[in-house]
């Protein structure tokens, strides 16, 4: 066994070590719980060192369950989740903890920026301002705890700190910090007038160069060989942004097709050759392939809504065996309730909290977890809609994330968006997408359209049934009414 190559996808609820061949084939995976904290007022917290420790525990289980020698890997990549803010001082050591983009806390800034201010932002950056991105969350440090501020040397994102901890190398890559607000993504450079506008000028100082995310960055040091059992001296490609790294893995390439990931967000994608300012959309960025944009719309209302509803409200006699016999055996049914899937976050970047709607004393658990399904999949057509919006098209939908490994679900997503579904061969395509762009690093393809023509695989698709669509429509335009209602208060947010 030679040529492996690792791809670390380090997300909000996981962080997963996985061992491929250049054939795109998964030879081991290991996974390992983010060490993350939320609370009632909308903080949410990473423990930088305990995210460490998580990957170098899912970099040594990979590496065991393969009985793999750790000279075989020929390249590293990682992907993380974005936006947040992952903070050194100016001696290079975290300042704990990482905020994460499920954090809450500028919701209030968000409010008082001005819409010419928006405005301005929205031309340089290509980004819709919202919460969870560095620039207002370095505001609000700013104003909150101002020591803690004083003391940042640098802003990295989530597998940035990731790879600073395997290279001890400082940097970032175009895709990441294309998708954080605080990059001017059509001159493809640093601006310090977004700093500016955002109220912390001086952050400009604390950006990490930009590198192209098959760029490899530096080998892996002797520390971090020891601690993850890795082969000091192997290299390590700059990484992708979380998104980007799933789409890729995916095997989106090309215009003409969406590309949807089902995990804690609901994330959309659509690429275009030419970049374009959004307004129907949360933000455009650059892509793995630096000749291609990813338009994408976004919010927290997917599957970790599903996880919720079991862990929370079903307790622990609920199984995901439940859930799928309940959307088997789904109806039609007009009088179903409605679920809101808005516990982590609403679709307009408010926080409206979910619910159930239109409940009835002969509602049982089966159909309120077809209601969630439902509710997830609506979120998903509201940002497909948007891309549509904004002047894409595609003809089918590539579908990946955790939800889609549930085959009814993804039945269900191809009825409600009237689109054909197909489901990636790999079940971890953010770790597959870094393990291409760290395949091109090293050599092994001259570029990540060649890398995906020969390490990305279908599944299945799955095909709309066009005896359901009137039912989901009408379904969705209530879906539609009760979100107008419920964001009412916060439409001077949008």
């Amino acid at each position: 066994m030679t040529d492996l190559l690792l791809g670390v996808d380090a997300g909000l609820t996981t962080i997963k070590a996985v061992l491929f061949d250049l054939d795109g084939q998964t030879v081991a995976v290991a996974r390992v719980p983010t060490p993350l904290t939320a609370d009632p007022t909308g903080r949410s917290e990473i423990d930088m060192a305990a995210q460490w420790d998580a990957t170098c525990r899912a970099i040594r289980s990979a590496l065991a369950q393969a009985d793999a020698d750790a000279r075989q890997i020929a390249g590293i990549g990682l992907s993380g989740h974005g936006n947040g803010a992952y903070l050194l001082d100016r001696a290079g050591a975290a300042l704990e903890p990482a905020i994460s983009s499920m954090d809450h806390r500028a919701l209030s800034l968000l409010k008082a920026v001005s819409p010419a201010v928006r405005a301005a932002l929205r031309e340089l950056t290509f980004q819709t301002l919202w919460s969870g991105q560095p620039g207002l969350i370095l505001r609000w440090l700013r104003q909150h705890e101002p020591a803690r501020y004083r003391q940042i040397g640098t802003v990295l994102f989530c597998k940035d700190w990731l790879r600073y901890c395997l290279t001890g190398v400082i940097a970032t890559d175009v895709t990441d910090v294309s998708a954080s607000g605080l990059y001017a993504v059509g001159a493809r450079a640093y601006d310090a007038t977004i700093c500016e506008l955002l109220g912390i000028p001086e952050a400009r100082a604390w950006l990490p160069e930009a590198r192209p995310s098959h760029q490899v960055i530096g080998p892996v040091t002797a520390a971090a060989a020891e601690q993850t059992g890795l082969a000091a001296g192997t290299p390590v490609v700059a990484g992708l942004f979380d998104v980007t790294a799933n789409a890729l893995g995916a095997g989106l390439v090309d215009e003409g097709r969406f590309c949807t990931v089902g995990g804690t967000w609901s994330l959309n994608i659509g690429l275009s050759r030419r970049p374009r300012v959004p307004t129907a959309i949360r933000q455009c960025t650059i892509y793995a392939d630096e000749g291609l944009y990813s338009n994408i719309d976004s919010s927290a209302t997917s599957a970790a809504n599903l996880e919720w509803f079991h862990r929370r409200a079903l307790g622990d006699g609920a199984t995901y065996v439940d859930f799928e016999r309940a959307l088997t055996e789904a109806r039609p049914a007009a009088a179903a309730p409605l679920f809101l899937p808005f516990v982590y976050g609403g679709l307009r970047d408010d926080d409206p909290g979910g619910g159930f709607l239109g409940l009835r004393s002969s509602h049982g658990r089966a159909d309120l977890l077809i209601a969630v399904a439902e509710g997830i999949a609506f979120a998903h057509r509201y940002h497909i809609e948007n891309l549509r919006r904004e002047g894409l098209t595609g003809d089918r939908v590539l579908f990946t994330g955790g939800a889609s490994r549930n085959a009814p679900l993804c039945q269900l997503l191809a009825d409600i968006l009237g689109l054909p579904v197909t489901v990636p061969a790999s079940d971890e395509t953010g770790a597959l997408g870094a393990g291409m762009v760290a395949a091109v690093g090293i050599g092994a393809f001259p570029h990540v359209r060649a890398a995906a023509a020969q390490m990305a695989h279908e599944r299945e698709t799955y095909l709309p049934d066009p005896a359901v669509r009137e039912h989901h429509d009408r379904r969705y335009g209530r879906f539609l009414a009760a979100l107008d209602w419920l964001s009412a208060p916060h439409r001077e947010d949008t």
